[in-house]
């Protein structure tokens, strides 16, 4: 269902301040304010409007795209000139790992620093020579870790200099290989990780950001919850709160049901020069939320059958400007283990769904009361 969009809502978001006319007419009272995405050293805060059933609603920051425990999130492949094949770069899922030194005992075993342009020529360099003796170390959190790999907190495990490695995508014990967008080279993702799992198959999986729409939170108490997410000129879809980060990200299937209201696949890799600018269009080279990452700079398609130099991985790297959202803090809502790192039912793009049936008109309520409030307050 395509809800209203919440485009004056979103203006009125702005100048939220205390109680407003909107509060008194829409049966809303301020909230706690969300902080989002650190971007420029600043991190960003967002205006909520509580309302009765434990409904939030929110102006979000710019959607990021999370390809978290996606089939094709991280993939690295020896021999390549750009061996780093995933949707997200390798370095997105590590931070630089500094082990204490010998006799050294603190709270931890070492420190975590994040991954910056030397940490991912080191990752790679690591990566080639299958993170053995003597490469450099990272503490992994975007992708499992085989085991016996010392922990680095929260979770997290070392790999690098032998002391552990990413663990392959697997069927049983088989590597479960994905074709590269080139239509012929087999590529062998990482597995992938969000930090909740599902029931799937007789198996507790990790939530498949290609094909479940769902957020990431700061907030370990918000798994399991819903919310509503739309934007002008966009298709209104519910979400699952599942991932660890920054508030303001969103899986892959989240963006394209919010722009296509269907999920349309998209092979991952190198894309050689010879087989760029086919489509019958300009850019963006592949439709969003994925976009070029050009072997050279600013090596674009300008137009269809336009001549480039090289070639260009495919990379989840294009958000949406802005969004809304309307989260359900109460029920309705898929239930955890006591641990809170598993639901206890399967998480589809249908369930969710399924869950939600008959909340439409409560979101559809509020968005056109906040919208009608906003379009008779007199302009200043």
């Amino acid at each position: 269902m395509k809800f209203l969009p919440l485009f004056a809502f979103a203006l009125g978001l702005c100048t939220w301040a205390g109680a407003s006319v909107a509060d008194d007419q829409c049966g809303g009272i301020p909230g706690q304010r969300i902080s989002g995405r650190p971007e420029n050293k600043q991190v960003p805060t967002y205006a909520t409007l509580k309302f009765p059933g434990d409904l939030i609603a929110v102006r979000a920051p710019p959607l990021r795209v999370n390809s978290d425990g996606g089939k094709s999130s991280y993939i690295f492949k020896k021999g390549e000139q750009r061996p780093d094949l995933g949707f997200s770069y390798l370095s997105d899922g590590v931070d630089r790992w500094v082990p204490n030194p010998p006799g050294l005992r603190g709270k931890s075993e070492g420190k975590r620093y994040p991954c910056d342009k030397s940490c991912e020529k080191d990752l790679l360099d690591a990566a080639g020579m299958d993170f053995g003796p003597g490469t450099k170390e990272f503490c992994a959190f975007g992708f499992e870790v085989g085991p016996g790999a010392p922990s680095c907190g929260d979770g997290n495990s070392v790999i690098g200099n032998g002391k552990g490695k990413p663990l392959l995508r697997q069927v049983g014990n088989t590597p479960t290989a994905v074709l590269s967008v080139d239509g012929k080279t087999e590529l062998l993702p990482y597995l992938s990780t969000t930090s909740i799992k599902h029931p799937e198959n007789g198996a507790l999986v990790y939530l498949d950001a290609e094909s479940v729409p769902f957020l990431v939170t700061t907030d370990r108490n918000l798994f399991g919850h819903i919310a509503w997410v739309g934007g002008p000129g966009l298709h209104g879809t519910w979400a699952v709160f599942a991932d660890s980060g920054h508030f303001g990200e969103g899986s892959i299937a989240l963006h394209q049901y919010l722009l296509y209201n269907r999920i349309i696949p998209q092979a991952p890799g190198h894309l050689p020069a010879e087989m760029r600018c086919k489509k019958q269009k300009k850019e963006p080279e592949f439709d969003p939320p994925f976009g070029s990452a050009p072997d050279i700079k600013n090596d674009f398609c300008k137009d269809v059958h336009s001549s480039v130099t090289g070639g260009t991985n495919v990379r989840a790297n294009t958000g949406l400007d802005h969004v809304e959202m309307m989260i359900f803090a109460g029920e309705p809502k898929f239930s955890l283990n006591s641990s809170k790192d598993h639901a206890l039912e399967t998480v589809t793009k249908e369930s969710i769904d399924a869950k939600m049936k008959g909340h439409e008109e409560q979101v559809t309520a509020i968005v056109t009361c906040l919208r009608n409030v906003k379009a008779a307050k007199p302009a200043r």
